[in-house]
């Protein structure tokens, strides 16, 4: 049996809220929340429990891809670790900042992480690969959870979009240099 889906987060909703302006239209808004959800609900399920998981996961997930908008810009990492550190610091929750950067950082990484807060940043990745894949990578987790969580969040805009112009702009610009948010 498939755990219980998350339906909301008010963290998430609460970050994302206020950049609610960066988005280009509501569909890209709920598109990028969806897809918030989505990861929460896959890293929760592939990670194992640790102290605050579910917050940290919030956070991490609210921030890991926002500062694409509303450059639509390939080189979105570092600019979203450090709005989420600012966010951190204004939360008091500094302490949770290399944890949360190199849940962001690595977000996109082809190869397993396995350094320093492995538990939740290969969880994520592994969690961004699912969600971009649209479930043909799974890393574990049962078809039918996956199809579940997609029939609450579904994918609205957000890939065919944001990405998919974000992507498009960069092949035509860079057609021999790697995507510089892709890490090995």
């Amino acid at each position: 049996m498939n755990p219980k889906i998350i339906t909301e987060s008010c963290l998430i909703d609460e970050i994302l809220e206020s950049r609610r302006k960066t988005f280009p239209s509501d569909s890209d808004f709920i598109g990028y929340r969806n897809h918030c959800l989505r990861m929460l609900n896959f890293v929760l399920y592939l990670s194992q429990p640790e102290a605050d998981r579910e917050e940290k996961i919030a956070i991490a997930s609210a921030f890991h891809d926002l500062t694409i908008f509303p450059d639509r810009t390939v080189a979105y990492l570092e600019p979203a670790v450090k709005l989420a550190n600012r966010y951190l610091i204004s939360m008091n929750r500094q302490a949770w900042s290399s944890q949360i950067a190199l849940m962001i950082q690595n977000h996109h990484k082809i190869r397993t992480y396995k350094g320093e807060f492995a538990n939740l940043v290969e969880s994520m990745r592994q969690a961004d690969w699912i969600d971009v894949s649209f479930g043909k990578l799974r890393f574990g987790l049962p078809k039918t959870y996956i199809r579940e969580v997609h029939q609450v969040f579904p994918v609205y805009s957000f890939y065919p979009s944001a990405i998919a112009k974000v992507l498009g702009s960069y092949a035509i610009a860079h057609p021999l240099h790697p995507l510089p948010n892709v890490r090995w």
